[in-house]
C-alpha cells in the first residue's frame, strides 16, 4: 500500500521576512528567505541558495522531498538540463533517455531518474509539477500565449495520462515571472479570452499569478500544493525580457528525480 506523503505548513505572519545564515552542507555558504507570500491559507518561502559563485532559488513546498533536486537559477546552472525549443505552444514531450534530436516543446516530463528537464524563461512562467506518489515529474514553459492556450492544465493531464498522477496529489510550483504591476497588454481584447479579463488589477494590466492559480484550482491542483512565487521579474533582481529586450539571457528552472 502507498503511503500518503505530508506536506509542511509554514505558520509564518505574512509580514516577516528572515534571512537565515546556517550550514546546509560543507559547500552552501548562505541560505537566505528572500519572499513569504500567502497561497490561501498557508504561507511559503522562496529560498535563496548559494554555492561559491552558484545561486538558485528552491521552492519550499519541494523541501521535504529528499528524491528530487530542483532550481531556479540565479546564474549559470549548476548541471546540464535537457531543454527544449520553446515555442510558445501547449505541447508536452515525455522524456525517458536524452534525446538525440531538438525538441520542441514548451513542457517536458519524466519518470526517469538522474535526468534533470528544464525550461528557459524571462518574465514568462516556469512551473515544476511533481507527483510523490508515482515519482513523476514536468517542467513547464508559460507565457501570456501559453496561458491561454491551457498549457499547465494540458501538463496535468499528460501526467495523469502517462504516470496516472492524481491532480490532487500533485505539487505545483511557478518561480519569479512578470508580475501585474509590468504586465501591460494594450490589444488585450484581441489576444486574451474575456475570461482574462477579470483578471485586470488596472486598465490593461493583468494578474497572470491569479490566472494561473485559478486554471491549476480548475484542473484538481489542491489549494495547499500550490506555490507561486510573487517575485517579479521586471522590478526584481531577474532577467526580464520586457525589461532589456535581451534574446540571450535566460534563467532556467529544473527539476531532476534521484
Amino acid at each position: 500500500m502507498t503511503t500518503q506523503p505530508s506536506f509542511r505548513t509554514c505558520t509564518r505572519t505574512k509580514h516577516h521576512r528572515q534571512i537565515v545564515n546556517k550550514k546546509i552542507s560543507p559547500k552552501i555558504l548562505q541560505v537566505e528567505s528572500l519572499h513569504i507570500y500567502p497561497i490561501m491559507s498557508t504561507l511559503f518561502i522562496m529560498i535563496k541558495k548559494k554555492i561559491n559563485n552558484l545561486e538558485w532559488l528552491e521552492f519550499e513546498l519541494l523541501q521535504d522531498f529528499a528524491k528530487i533536486k530542483h532550481f531556479v537559477s540565479l546564474s549559470t546552472p549548476p548541471q546540464q538540463v535537457i531543454l527544449a525549443n520553446q515555442v510558445h505552444g501547449n505541447h508536452v514531450e515525455r522524456i525517458q533517455k536524452p534525446p538525440k534530436n531538438e525538441l520542441v516543446c514548451d513542457a517536458l516530463s519524466t519518470n526517469t531518474k538522474n535526468l534533470a528537464i528544464g525550461v528557459k524563461h524571462a518574465d514568462c512562467q516556469a512551473g515544476i509539477l511533481y507527483d510523490p506518489l508515482h515519482h513523476a515529474a514536468a517542467c513547464v514553459h508559460c507565457g501570456w500565449r501559453g496561458s491561454v492556450q491551457n498549457i499547465f492544465c494540458k501538463s496535468i493531464e499528460h501526467m495523469r495520462k502517462h504516470f496516472h498522477s492524481s491532480p490532487s496529489d500533485l505539487l505545483f510550483c511557478v518561480g519569479p515571472s512578470l508580475g501585474p504591476e509590468n504586465a501591460e497588454f494594450i490589444n488585450y481584447k484581441s489576444e486574451l479570452p474575456k475570461k482574462f479579463w477579470d483578471y485586470q488589477i488596472k486598465p490593461n494590466y493583468f494578474d497572470f499569478w491569479e490566472i494561473t492559480k485559478s486554471e491549476a484550482l480548475a484542473c484538481g491542483i489542491d489549494p495547499n500544493h500550490i506555490e507561486i512565487a510573487k517575485l517579479d521579474t521586471y522590478s526584481g533582481p531577474f532577467y526580464s525580457y520586457r525589461q532589456d529586450r535581451s534574446q540571450k539571457n535566460r534563467h532556467i528552472t529544473a527539476i531532476t528525480l534521484l
